[in-house]
């Protein structure tokens, strides 16, 4: 089955950021499939200063990528609504002009923004084949719960573009546990939908190491994006609280809200924390190799309602860490995990509380946790077996033996 998987952000290990369809492609190629990820020259911005691929098609690792060129920019104003309009246009061109031998059985369009997610529906619809939209992110509903009106128009924009892309697909994956129910309401019968989340590929994961008598403060690790929606606030005011305890927070990452925070840092002599800036996915293993838990810090918002599926969560417990999760969300079977410690959003205090009682915990007892953690992770989140299951979806929806329907989406 030839497969194209379409997501604007998606990167090999080499660089920042994360590598869901990396893991995808490369274990879907070793069922036998054909897969090519397409993605942007320019994605998310970085400050490691690697400069960008060459539009075209390059190989890693076995995983062919297609890069399609966009417009760089360096925060969150029209120049990253054009990079994102200028990638979804330049697929839709660079798709119209394959051969049609070389057309797809079936496109994927994931929608960490809707408009490349509904031009790859577009563009599969011309070419014949199936598509199925992959959601990562709930539009409009996130812009809602950053503050932007329910009526603003280009909420209202977004909401048409999620309708558009309900009528176009064929099937939806979704990788939010709790999101089935949204969907259906939105008119997607729920045996269209299948439930795929993050994970790690624990083949490319480090051995973890003995952590037992490290000397120094106790390290708290942060991997990821510098965004509003990330919530660093809290993470910056549990440290403020910790200034007299042994406990250092280290903030790999990027994003637009970075500045700020460093800002912030040095201005309030917040002295425990360091912003390391951002590491290619192939060195976040080694960061955490020396760390004692892992941080997920998100911002206090409505649409976590339906559930999360971060990247770094599954970093951490691949590396043996137990996690401090700071989210008011339903964690579903990862509320089960012994190594995760959940605390409201928002509370800085809640969270600073829960570092210092992990600092505290008995270096081996925090390591059988963690590595009770890592195997959890292992049965629930290995990305070849979740590729299997992905890969089984697309191939029951270019059969033709999931059913469709003729519901209008609301």
């Amino acid at each position: 089955m030839r497969i194209w998987l379409v997501n604007h952000y998606a990167i090999p290990p080499s660089r920042p950021g994360g590598t869901r369809h990396y893991s995808l492609a490369k274990h879907m190629r070793d069922l036998g499939h054909d897969v090519t990820v397409v993605a942007a020259t320019h994605g998310l911005p970085q400050s490691t200063g690697t400069a960008p691929p060459s539009p075209g098609q390059e190989c890693v690792n076995g995983v062919r990528f297609r890069w399609i060129e966009a417009p760089p920019y360096s925060k969150n104003s029209f120049q990253r609504l054009r990079n994102m309009v200028g990638f979804a246009k330049g697929f839709a061109d660079w798709a119209r002009a394959v051969p049609g031998p070389e057309r797809p059985e079936v496109v994927v369009g994931s929608s960490p923004h809707l408009f490349a997610a509904v031009a790859a529906g577009q563009a599969a619809r011309q070419m014949g084949s199936k598509f199925v939209a992959e959601v990562r992110d709930i539009w409009p509903e996130s812009l809602v719960d950053l503050g932007v009106p329910r009526w603003h128009p280009f909420v209202l924009w977004m909401a048409a573009l999620e309708r558009r892309l309900h009528s176009l697909a064929d099937g939806l994956v979704t990788l939010l546990p709790k999101s089935v129910r949204y969907f259906e309401y939105r008119g997607v019968p729920k045996e269209r939908i299948c439930v795929v989340p993050n994970g790690i590929d624990l083949g490319d994961a480090p051995a973890v190491p003995k952590r037992e008598g490290e000397p120094g403060p106790f390290r708290m690790v942060y991997a990821g994006a510098h965004g509003v929606a990330n919530g660093l606030d809290t993470l910056l005011d549990a440290a403020k609280i910790l200034q007299d305890v042994p406990v250092r927070f280290l903030l790999y990452g990027d994003g637009p809200e970075r500045p700020r925070l460093a800002g912030r840092v040095q201005s309030e002599g917040i002295d425990n924390v360091e912003l390391r800036g951002a590491v290619p996915k192939a060195e976040v293993h080694g960061a955490l190799q020396s760390a004692g838990a892992g941080l997920l810090v998100l911002s206090k918002m409505d649409v976590f309602r339906y559930g999360i599926s971060p990247n770094k969560l599954f970093d951490y417990l691949a590396m043996g860490l137990p996690v401090v999760v700071s989210v008011d969300a339903d964690l579903g079977e990862l509320g089960d995990c012994p190594a995760v410690v959940q605390t409201p959003a928002g509370d800085g205090a809640a969270l600073a509380e829960a570092a210092r009682l992990l600092a505290r915990e008995d270096p081996c007892e925090r390591a059988a946790r963690g590595d009770r953690g890592r195997a959890f992770v292992a049965a629930h989140h290995d990305f070849k077996a979740l590729a299997r299951r992905y890969a089984e979806f697309l191939e029951q929806i270019v059969g033709g033996s999931v059913p469709q329907s003729s519901e209008k989406p609301r």
